[in-house]
């Protein structure tokens, strides 16, 4: 498929009111311009970040008895992160300076996570900023990518296109 056909099941996905599952990317803002050892802090930081926001989500599923998580053993765009369940993959993405969580779409609003994650951002002592893109997906099983929009594109669109930017988030976002 060409870059065109993807942008265009993205595009699909995001009219499809029964998409059943949702990412959400976390970009550092500026990260190109921090010097190494600011960049490296604040990936640190970023990875605690989503991992316990993965942490907490898992704890409310279990709270819940309701699927929350994505967790696919197909999925393989899963770097770099580790949760507690060695039999399922993560649903976690470390991509350099973006940080990417999938979840059942539905099962929390995109307001919730957004400040969820905000809120253990500031309980880790995160203050960096983020440009934060949500995108829904419809499937995680390559064979069926030519009808359906499929995680990698959902997480390429989300990472590199600036117009699926919904928010900036963090401590510095009201600096004038």
């Amino acid at each position: 498929m060409s870059y065109e056909e993807y942008r265009k099941e993205f595009a699909n996905a995001q009219k499809n009111v029964n998409a059943p599952y949702k990412m959400f990317v976390f970009d550092l803002k500026g990260s190109k311009n921090m010097d190494d050892y600011t960049r490296y802090q604040a990936q640190i930081k970023s990875i605690k970040t989503i991992k316990m926001l993965a942490k907490v989500l898992q704890e409310f599923e279990i709270k819940t008895g309701k699927k929350i998580l994505l967790c696919d053993e197909r999925v393989s765009l899963n770097l770099d992160f580790s949760l507690s369940n060695p039999n399922t993959s993560n649903p976690c993405v470390n991509a350099g300076d973006s940080f990417a969580i999938s979840m059942f779409n539905g099962t929390y609003s995109e307001k919730q996570i957004v400040d969820l994650f905000q809120k253990i951002a500031k309980k880790l002592d995160n203050n960096f900023v983020y440009n934060v893109s949500i995108g829904n997906f419809e499937t995680t099983d390559y064979v069926k990518a030519t009808k359906k929009c499929y995680i990698g594109y959902c997480l390429a669109e989300l990472s590199f296109n600036k117009k699926t930017r919904k928010m900036v988030i963090g401590e510095n976002q009201y600096e004038k």
